[in-house]
C-alpha cells in the first residue's frame, strides 16, 4: 500500500531520495467498476496544471502516472484458488 507523503520542494529531497524514490501526494484507490475508475481519472485530470506555449494554448505542466492494477481470483478445476495480477502503467509527461 502506498503512503500520502506530504508536498515538499525539491531542495527537501536529499541524496536518500535516489535510492528509496518517493512520490508526493501518491493515493492508491480501491475500485469495483469502470464507473469508478472512470471518476477518478476525471478528478485527476483536473488536478493537471496547464499554461500556454507558443505551439499548444494547453499545455501540460506536470506529470501525470496513472497505475491500473487488476487482481482477479479464479478456481481450477482441483478447486485450487489462484491469484491473477497484472499491471498498467500510464504516464504523460509535462510539455
Amino acid at each position: 500500500m502506498w503512503q500520502r507523503i506530504p508536498s515538499a520542494s525539491p531542495q527537501h529531497c536529499n541524496p536518500i531520495c535516489t535510492l528509496n524514490p518517493q512520490v508526493l501526494n501518491l493515493e492508491e484507490i480501491a475500485v469495483r467498476s469502470p464507473e469508478e475508475v472512470f471518476g477518478w481519472v476525471s478528478r485527476g485530470i483536473a488536478k493537471r496544471a496547464t499554461a500556454e506555449t507558443l505551439m499548444n494554448a494547453a499545455s501540460s505542466r506536470s506529470h501525470c502516472v496513472f497505475t491500473l492494477t487488476i487482481h482477479t481470483k479464479e478456481t481450477t478445476p482441483e478447486g485450487e484458488e489462484l491469484l491473477k495480477i497484472g499491471k498498467l502503467n500510464l504516464v504523460d509527461l509535462a510539455g
